[in-house]
């Protein structure tokens, strides 16, 4: 199965593309004030420019929230790009994420799109307008805009007929051009709360379109499965549940990359159920996940090899985490 397509959280034993409808409770319904963001340009460092660009973020991030519920999300503006020379020293720094694509710069762009929200038939609610994230690389030179539009949606805001939706978009990863993306959608559709779920994809940025990796062939091999079952087994015993839990059979949500120091990997991502208040998972909130190795496919190996320079600054800066890295031609 092609990661690129819209397939949401699983929950339990039910088709992929359900949404939880009891995942966290609606945020606050007061209309709320906000201006839509101009997208950030790719900034020219200041120092010669040198080979190698590393993007990461704090170890320890702040939580993307809706209203008073933590969605797992990383909220937005904690990442930043370092611009290494040959020995890994820090040159230039600026805010955001920008990668090398092609010998240009491209910066990753997340606006904010408000879309009004629709009256619920059954109830008298002021209901908060809706937010919709796009994103985008943009270019300072040439100037240049390079939208990353999913092939098919799938979400709850296609129809435009949802009364309320908050969708956040956050760079997850990257190996090279690769850009593995979270498409997180909180909606309130007139129910007794709001449900959350999580859509992942993979954007080619040399294109802006989603990429045709095959990542869940692997992913549903016998021995992937059969490596997270036992670890979601383990990890719901050691929750010592007052009462027996079966989670059913475990459920493949993502593959991503994972960069320590020992380098970079790519790892899937699979859920178990559990009651809300066990929950350990920001997939879900009614769930704890698991990784185990993935396979790598052709079209990523060229850019799994840790450039030194990203190495000597994964090892000196143990606060961040290493997101992904570019380079650029001499």
């Amino acid at each position: 199965m092609n990661q690129s397509g819209p397939m949401r959280t699983p929950w339990l034993g039910l088709p992929l593309l359900v949404v939880l409808s009891c995942a966290a409770p609606r945020p606050s319904l007061v209309s709320a004030a906000a201006e839509d963001a101009a997208p950030r340009a790719a900034l020219a460092p200041t120092a010669a420019v040198p080979a190698v660009l590393v993007w990461s973020e704090p170890r320890e991030p702040a939580k993307e929230e809706v209203g008073d519920v933590e969605t797992g999300a990383r909220a937005k503006d904690q990442a930043r790009t370092s611009w290494l020379d040959p020995s890994g020293n820090v040159t230039s720094e600026q805010s955001g994420v920008t990668i090398a694509i092609d010998g240009g710069l491209w910066a990753f762009d997340v606006t904010r799109n408000k879309r009004a929200s629709h009256g619920c038939p059954e109830a008298d609610l002021h209901l908060s307008p809706s937010w919709l994230d796009a994103a985008s690389l943009v270019s300072a030179s040439p100037k240049a805009t390079r939208p990353l539009r999913p092939s098919k949606d799938g979400g709850a805001d296609d129809d435009g007929e949802t009364p309320v939706v908050e969708k956040t978009i956050t760079l997850a990863g990257s190996v090279g051009p690769y850009l593995f993306v979270r498409d997180y959608e909180w909606v309130f559709g007139c129910g007794a709360h709001g449900s959350w779920s999580t859509v992942p994809r993979v954007y080619d940025a040399r294109t802006g379109s989603e990429a045709a990796l095959d990542l869940g062939t692997d992913a549903r091999s016998g021995s992937a499965a059969a490596q997270a079952d036992k670890q979601i087994i383990a990890a719901i015993t050691s929750l010592a549940l007052a009462t027996p839990w079966n989670a059913g059979p475990v459920q493949y949500v993502a593959t991503e990359p994972r960069v320590s120091d020992h380098g970079i990997a790519l790892a899937h991502v699979f859920l178990g159920g559990v009651p809300y208040a066990f929950s350990a998972s920001s997939w879900s909130s009614y769930a704890v996940d698991t990784e185990v190795p993935a396979a790598v496919p052709e079209e990523l190996a060229p850019y799994m090899k840790v450039p030194p320079a990203v190495a000597a600054f994964i090892a000196s800066h143990p606060d961040r985490v290493v997101g992904g890295w570019t380079a650029l031609s001499p």
